[in-house]
């Protein structure tokens, strides 16, 4: 078991609303696993430099699963969310506004595998 993770560093525009973002998403790693990077347990910062109003973090433990963190604070209401990986979610993702403000895009997608490419 394992976390890879796809990263786009400017944001890879969305096909909405065609389908789902969540099925977008899972459609966009499966055509570019290839391109996914395993990780080694330890803790990242995965916050895209456009999204200042949210911080996500991602911590990897040793036994191959993780934690999901968000905490955002948009000056009306602030929160946190942890996501327990695989057991509350297999895949998480991080989109939002890209660089223009007019299209939405993805900018993270966390996927928990069975077996992780070596």
């Amino acid at each position: 078991m394992g976390i890879e993770r796809l990263h786009f560093e400017n944001g890879r525009p969305l096909n909405i609303p065609r389908v789902s973002i969540g099925q977008e998403a899972a459609i966009i790693f499966i055509n570019n696993e290839a391109k996914a990077q395993i990780l080694p347990e330890g803790e990242y910062d995965i916050t895209p430099k456009t999204r200042g109003d949210t911080q996500y973090r991602l911590k990897v433990l040793g036994n191959g699963n993780a934690i999901f963190k968000s905490n955002f604070d948009n000056g009306i209401t602030r929160g946190e969310t942890n996501v327990l990986m695989p057991k509350e979610s297999q895949i998480e993702f991080i989109s939002g506004p890209l660089e223009d403000g007019k299209t939405i895009g993805i900018y993270e997608i966390i996927v928990h595998v069975i077996d992780p490419k070596k």
